[in-house]
């Protein structure tokens, strides 16, 4: 007997029916948009956060509590949701909290009808007076102005039952002089007569004595819910479609009414436009504007524009909300393919350059500044050139976590490494005076503990960032008119900025040094190859924070890849190309002697 009851209240079609969409997803998908935004702008911290955002929504669960002061045999029931555990259902708990102290300090918050009947008894004077109540059928309830004020004022002259009629297809109209006035002060003079032959002036110059009769004609009409047979009547002139019609389809039908009804000033407004009232002009007379961004109207003559959910959009004509399409830099875009090719060709090249300085290992210019450090560093540049790839594809929240901080990770690891080797190739020099300390530095344990302290310092700020306010994915609805963009959220701004901060930092101080050595005594000088390609690194990523602050959508993707692939190939061109241009084609430089600088090579053609 439960389940039949329950099943007929869910049946009701006047108040219940089958949802198109799943309402928890596009609820779930709103609040997830809101609290990311709040996040961003700080007006909640990460713990609210955590607390207000459900990570698997329940879909909420309806009962039935039997109404038994109604019925004690066969009461019928009131429908409770039980939204535990809902997307909506933290909201409620934090605001619960946020108003609790308001509702516990104003003493005019009724709590329950105890809380009611003790306000209320110190007004009862004795045992004639009496109140009236208005019990209406849900909190939804739309009772007419006129209805309700009759219902109080019959309730305080002690009238004992006040219904609203439950016919919602029962409406009082009318129609008095005034709105006559106002009709016919709107008709429009360029609308032909009907086969009453009364024109619009005729009525515009009559309003005064003609308002009177339009209404009482109305009024009956509308009384009998009949119309007059003049009005129904019409003259249809035939207008041809083309200079020398022959056939009945050459013809366009066009339906001359009586004037009277059609006391309208402004032409229809159609849909995707809403209705703007001329200020001094009767309200028949309106302009038709184009519903805003976000907006449109799906019925003529439209007073207002309904806007569409955050992850919908308009149609071209305005008369519907669609899906925004989903957009983030895909290898199926003619971007994202060039960058992702662009990256393999990069990696196999250094890869290929690698191959080159192993197979001359022994040579001086492969030997001279450390081969070993310069063997990690082809293999750190390869991977700076494929870590760039991770940015191209669909951003889940796993691939966010890891692709910043790989990113961060390679990158001050190759930079790193052009440290190591320019402090190698001062100390080398250096060493080489008379009573200088620095022989003793010689050796592989500088680069290994340059390398292992800017590392670390960079491990540790990523360690914090993914502890603190790791990166994830989320889709901005606002970023872009008409288009969700999935992208990665950093989390932390603040982390974000200081890993690239720090790289940057480590990279000034390369540039600094090498610049400081780009005059040592040797015929190739290593300090001032290293000098231009930390020249044309920083450049790069200072050129980097403009553009990537002023771009939006996978665009913004596109140009961290670009900066990515551009530092990294000018740090491959500027130290290893020109060591693989001696070692192939001019391998009679590739000497001892002339990198040391004793010696001048003079070609054969001087």
């Amino acid at each position: 007997m439960y389940a039949g009851k329950m099943l007929n209240l869910l049946h009701d079609v006047e108040k219940y029916s089958v949802t198109s969409i799943n309402e928890i997803n596009v609820a779930y998908k709103r609040i997830y948009v809101v609290l990311n935004d709040l996040l961003f702008d700080g007006l909640i911290d990460l713990k609210i956060y955590k607390f207000l955002h459900v990570e698997k929504p329940r879909i909420p669960t309806v009962f039935g509590i039997p109404k038994v002061h109604k019925d004690q045999m066969d009461p019928p029931l009131r429908l409770i949701v039980a939204a535990n555990g809902s997307v909506t259902a933290p909201l409620a708990k934090y605001i619960d909290l946020k108003i609790k102290h308001i509702i516990d300090e104003n003493e005019n918050i009724l709590k329950d009808s105890w809380h009611f009947l003790s306000k209320i008894k110190p007004h009862l004077y004795d045992e004639t007076t009496g109140f009236g109540t208005l019990d209406v059928v849900d909190l939804f309830t739309n009772i007419p102005h006129d209805t309700g004020l009759a219902c109080g004022f019959d309730a305080d002259n002690k009238t004992t039952a006040c219904r609203i009629p439950e016919d919602k297809d029962v409406a009082v109209l009318s129609f008095n002089t005034i709105d006559a006035t106002r009709t016919l002060k709107c008709v429009n003079l360029k609308k032909a007569a009907g086969p009453d032959n009364i024109t619009g002036r005729v009525l515009r110059e009559c309003v005064i004595q003609l308002a009177p009769v339009l209404s009482d004609i109305i009024n009956t009409s509308l009384h009998l819910a009949s119309v007059p047979k003049c009005f129904e009547e019409m003259t249809i002139i035939p207008l041809p479609k083309k200079p020398q019609p022959t056939t009945l389809n050459d013809y366009r039908p066009v339906a001359l009414t009586s004037t009277v009804p059609q006391s309208l000033c402004s032409e229809t407004c159609l849909v995707g436009f809403q209705k703007a009232i001329r200020p001094g002009h009767p309200i028949c007379c309106f302009d038709c504007i184009p519903c805003s961004e976000g907006e449109i109207s799906n019925h003529t003559d439209s007073t207002a524009c309904t806007k569409c959910q955050d992850d919908h959009w308009p149609n071209s004509k305005g008369d519907a909300c669609i899906p925004k399409p989903m957009e983030f830099l895909a290898y199926q875009d003619s971007l994202g393919l060039t960058l992702a090719a662009i990256a393999c060709i990069c990696a196999l090249i250094s890869v290929l350059v690698l191959v080159v300085f192993a197979r001359y290992h022994d040579t001086p210019i492969v030997r001279a500044n450390n081969r070993g450090l310069s063997y990690v560093f082809l293999l750190g540049l390869a991977l700076c050139f494929l870590c760039s790839l991770i940015f191209i594809g669909l951003p889940t929240s796993a691939v966010c976590k890891f692709r910043q901080v790989a990113f961060g990770l390679v990158f001050v690891f190759c930079v790193s490494c052009v440290l190591s080797k320019t402090v190698i190739v001062i100390i080398a020099f250096r060493a080489t005076k008379p009573n200088s300390n620095l022989s003793k530095w010689v050796g592989p344990q500088i680069p290994i503990s340059t390398v292992f302290i800017c590392m670390l310092f960079q491990i540790i700020i990523c360690s914090v960032w993914l502890t603190v306010a790791p990166p994830f994915s989320e889709q901005n609805m606002k970023s872009q008119i008409g288009k969700i963009s999935i992208e990665c959220n950093e989390g932390s701004i603040t982390a974000f900025w200081c890993m690239l901060g720090y790289m940057g930092l480590l990279s000034c101080v390369s540039f600094v040094v090498a610049f400081l050595a780009r005059n040592l005594p040797d015929s190739f000088n290593e300090a001032r190859f290293i000098t231009f390609s930390m020249l044309v690194f920083v450049s790069v990523w200072l050129s980097f924070i403009p553009a990537y602050l002023s771009t939006k959508g996978k665009y913004m993707v596109a140009v961290e890849i670009f900066a990515i692939l551009s530092s990294s190939a000018g740090l491959l061109s500027c130290i290893f190309l020109p060591k693989c241009y001696i070692i192939l084609l001019r391998p009679e430089l590739n000497t001892r002697g002339v990198l040391m600088g004793k010696r001048k090579y003079e070609s054969k053609n001087e």
